[in-house]
């Protein structure tokens, strides 16, 4: 899976995300751009969450599992730096970020982790997620 299959692997099972991506590919500013993209999931997940919306997480968050199984290099870092990355973002979501633990699988776990050590000082620890990934 490469980094421009991302988006159709999230969005494949959940309508109303494909449609916020439609949306959001209209916008001239931020249209097609991967990483702003995976800003406006995030958004959309965190009004999801804060509605009690979370009927589409267990299948969103196995999709999320599968970028990180079968994406290459690229597809890998931009689930972790673009989703995950921005889940944990307060200032993004507003939310905290502890509660997308639940709803995380195990190598969206270590993913998840390897970004909190990144911003944690540990520079190396999403490079070395993609490296073990890889293997």
């Amino acid at each position: 899976m490469e980094a421009s299959d991302v988006r159709g692997a999230l969005e494949a099972d959940w309508p109303a995300l494909a449609s916020l991506l439609v949306e959001h590919d209209a916008d001239p500013a931020s249209g097609g751009l991967s990483y702003l993209e995976m800003a406006a999931v995030a958004l959309f997940l965190a009004g999801k969450l804060r509605t009690g919306d979370t009927t589409n997480f267990d299948d969103f968050f196995a999709s999320v599992e599968r970028c990180l199984h079968e994406g290459d290099d690229e597809a890998v870092t931009l689930v972790m730096v673009g989703l995950l990355e921005d889940l944990q973002n307060s200032n993004i979501t507003e939310l905290d970020n502890e509660v997308w633990v639940p709803y995380l699988k195990p190598t969206t776990r270590r993913a998840w982790q390897a970004v909190e050590d990144f911003w944690n000082g540990d520079v190396n620890a999403i490079s070395r997620f993609a490296v073990q990934q890889s293997r």
